[in-house]
């Protein structure tokens, strides 16, 4: 069982704490540029990451307004993708999945940073 870091969350954490950091993975996990998340193309390789990020945002306790800004989409894009998730396909799956995986990643580099603080 992995330790479980306790962090604040919220609309006031949110974009000094998780939403760099997020975004940072997503680019690496995904090997995708920062304005290929943020450009219009539809296919999979930009559709999937967008929205591992709009639900992993989501989940660190973003707005709407803020998880779609920052993949280039307005406030509807966040319910859209939170209603996709709902679904039992294959790719609903895959998008809990990713996102877990991502949430993990994430609380083991902001534990990591807060150890390196504390020495």
């Amino acid at each position: 069982m992995s330790a479980v870091l306790i962090l604040p969350c919220g609309p006031d954490y949110f974009e000094e704490l998780f939403a760099p950091v997020v975004m940072e993975d997503i680019e690496a996990r995904f090997d995708i540029r920062r304005e290929d998340l943020r450009g219009c193309a539809r296919s999979q390789r930009h559709v999937l990451p967008r929205h591992v990020a709009i639900l992993a945002l989501k989940s660190f306790g973003a707005s709407n307004a803020a998880a779609g800004a920052a993949v280039g989409r307005d406030e509807t894009a966040a319910p859209k993708v939170m209603n996709r998730l709902i679904g039992r396909t294959p790719k609903s799956a895959r998008l809990r999945r990713e996102v877990g995986a991502l949430r993990e990643r994430v609380f083991q580099r902001m534990n990591a940073k807060k150890e390196r603080r504390d020495e």
